[in-house]
């Protein structure tokens, strides 16, 4: 006994979804917003990790609090996208001093004044609150480099796979992108 199997490749259906091809990747800003969504993702991951894009461990911070860049999270959660332009995405972070840690900073800035509550002393609790004026003055301050922005070869291999998802669909027939972009 036999047994055989016959496919039929269908031009017609191929040609078409060519033709849908085409048209996905002239209109990439969906894709793109997955992949801005992935790179938002991504970098938020070394900050739990405490590395650069390229696996590069971040230099300890000089404070024993916990994680490098992770005392207070502000710089972590304020990072996130821009929506897409025709073919290119962007994210980061609108924090002031997002570029110090991004790019490391040695040189001497002025600080205004300002009032300081002081709670503790010597790592005691005061009896009250003490209230400390501090005068203009100028700080040198010495900051590593710690790259959180950036593109792994792990980033590049999955905002390949969003785009391949995205534009083959109409030929595969599988599932497209998440947020239902595809």
């Amino acid at each position: 006994m036999s047994a055989s199997i016959r496919w039929v490749f269908d031009s017609a259906k191929w040609t078409a979804g060519v033709g849908e091809v085409r048209t996905r990747l002239s209109n990439l800003p969906p894709a793109l917003r997955a992949i801005a969504r992935a790179g938002v993702a991504s970098t938020r991951r070394r900050f739990q990790t405490g590395s650069a894009p390229d696996g590069t461990p971040w230099k300890k911070g000089r404070k024993k609090t916990g994680q490098t860049l992770i005392v207070s999270s502000l710089l972590l959660r304020s990072v996130s996208d821009r929506p897409p332009e025709a073919n290119a995405v962007e994210w980061g972070s609108n924090r002031q001093y997002a570029g110090v840690h991004q790019f490391g900073f040695n040189g001497t800035v002025q600080v205004s004044a300002f009032t300081r509550v002081v709670r503790k002393i010597f790592g005691r609790p005061t009896k009250a609150p003490v209230v400390q004026s501090v005068r203009a003055h100028a700080r040198k301050m010495d900051v590593p480099a710690r790259s959180y922005l950036g593109v792994s070869n792990e980033d590049g291999s999955t905002f390949a796979n969003i785009l391949l998802r995205y534009a083959a669909q109409p030929l595969t027939g599988g599932p497209g992108i998440e947020g239902g972009a595809a």
